[in-house]
Formats: structure tokens, C-alpha cells, sequence
């Protein structure tokens, strides 16, 4: 049983005690609860209970086999608590409400229309709207992102490196938000010229084939807990890798250009490249 649903209980029976009509309680648990608030079948049934001298929340005990019953009182029990905590898994709101695996599969794939991304519960088919809401947020907050992360290396470098603060390029991948007119006219407006990649050659990036492999290996395996453990410990292994594996890694990169001018730009195996 979600805690949602306790707390609709719970109230119910504040407003019963207060001597609200059934159909004043479901008002104003409609004006608390939106759309997670309980069918008005349901209040009134516990509205019923409570004003026959019933003082318990919870459900009765249920014997036997679980429900197969997909009918549409559980149709909504299925909704209300997949809205109270979406990253129940089948089997979890099976048994908390007394379901089969089955039927609760029906139900959330078939009468409610979702699917399980990223260990939540997620509408099945999104709306053209909804696809282009999702699209436009993240393609914002990324270049606004990527252009912090390059106002910083750019003043680093008049900082850092003076001697090159005129004559330094931008390397970066085809990512929309590496190339959007904003970042364009950004890099423009701060006279940084851009190295180009060409499209699917990660064996060109030194991302792809230097660092995001040694990250990974680092990350591999362990769990983290927080966001914050994350980022701590990718920082940490940045920190730690030593100037002469990078200055390796651009000797490699220079030497896997010249690979590709000399396959006809052909793959070849990254890892027969010396």
C-alpha cells in the first residue's frame, strides 16, 4: 500500500470525524490530490467503513491465490500507485496489492500505456509535443552547459598558457550541442578556431580511444551511491593521470590521422595503431 493512499485514508476518516458528507470529502481530497487522488468508489467505500465504526486504515488480510482480476477498480490502484513511487518494479506492486505478475503487466502496458525507463515507470508512447518538449530542454540545457565548460578553458588558457592564448584550436565531436549557432557564434566571437571530426570515427577522438576508456576501467565494477561520489571520484582519476600520457595520446592521435589519410579513409584497428 502506497503512503498516498494511507494518507487519503487517514483523511477520509478526519473528515468523516468532522462530519463531512462522502461526497464533500471526495471534493476536497480531489482539491489536495489531483490526479493521484482515490476513485470516488473508493471513498465512499472507506467513507462507509469509517462511519460504521471502522477506525483501521490498512486493508483486511487476504488468503488464497492473488487476484487475476484486471477489472478497472485495479486499474486504478495500479496507477495510483505507480504515481506514488515509479520505481516499482511488477512484482513489488503485485504484491502489495494482491495481483499476479501477469495482471499487473497487463495493466501498466496495456490499459495504463507505459514502460520502464531507466528503472521508472514512463508513459508507453509519447506525443509529438512531448518528444520535441524533451529534445528542446535537453539541447538548451547542454549548450548552455557546454558553454561554460568552454568560457572556463578559454580564460584557463590565457592564464595558464599565455604564449598560446592566439594560436589554439578546439578539437570536439559532432554532439548537437557542440555544434548548435550558438556555440558557433560563441567560438567566433572569441576567435577559437574548431578542428573538425569527421562523423562516426571514434577511432579519430582521443576521447573515445584514450580517455573514456582509462574512466571507465576506473568506474567499472564499483557503486558510488551518490551523484556527488561520482563526480569526486572521475575528477580524482583525471587529476591522476600524468602530462606524459597525454602528450602520448596526441602523438597517437597525430599518428591515427596519418593512418586514415593512408587507408583512404578506411577504419583500421585502433588497437594495431603504435
Amino acid at each position: 500500500m502506497s503512503d498516498n493512499n494511507f494518507e487519503q485514508r487517514y483523511a477520509i476518516r478526519f473528515c468523516f470525524k468532522l462530519r463531512h458528507s462522502a461526497t464533500e470529502t471526495f471534493q476536497k481530497l480531489q482539491q489536495a490530490y489531483g490526479e493521484s487522488v482515490l476513485s470516488r468508489a473508493q471513498v465512499f467505500r472507506w467513507f462507509k467503513a469509517f462511519s460504521e465504526g471502522r477506525e483501521a486504515i490498512e486493508d483486511e488480510p487476504r488468503s488464497g491465490r492473488p487476484s487475476t482480476a484486471k477489472t478497472e477498480e485495479n486499474v486504478i490502484r495500479v496507477r495510483d500507485l505507480v504515481r506514488s513511487d515509479r520505481r516499482l518494479t511488477v512484482r513489488m506492486i503485485g504484491e502489495q496489492l494482491g495481483l499476479t505478475h501477469t495482471t499487473v503487466h497487463q495493466i501498466l502496458t496495456n490499459d495504463l500505456e507505459m514502460r520502464k525507463i531507466c528503472a521508472k515507470m514512463v508513459p508507453k508512447i509519447m506525443s509529438q509535443d512531448q518528444k520535441d518538449n524533451r529534445r528542446d530542454t535537453c539541447q538548451t540545457v547542454n549548450q548552455k552547459f557546454y558553454k561554460e565548460v568552454l568560457e572556463k578553458l578559454r580564460k584557463r588558457v590565457i592564464r595558464v598558457r599565455p604564449k598560446i592564448k592566439n594560436t589554439w584550436m578546439l578539437h570536439r565531436d559532432n554532439a548537437p550541442c557542440h555544434t548548435a549557432i550558438s556555440i558557433n557564434q560563441f567560438l567566433a566571437t572569441k576567435n577559437i578556431p574548431v578542428a573538425p571530426q569527421p562523423p562516426y570515427s571514434p577511432d579519430l577522438s582521443p576521447c573515445d580511444f584514450f580517455l573514456f576508456p582509462r574512466i571507465k576501467i576506473h568506474l567499472k565494477g564499483r557503486h558510488f551511491g551518490t551523484l556527488e561520489n561520482i563526480q569526486s571520484s572521475v575528477t580524482d582519476e583525471l587529476k591522476a593521470i600524468p602530462v606524459t600520457e597525454f602528450q602520448n595520446c596526441y602523438k597517437q592521435w597525430k599518428h591515427r590521422l596519418q593512418r586514415c589519410v593512408d587507408s583512404q579513409g578506411n577504419y583500421f584497428e585502433g588497437d594495431n595503431v603504435k
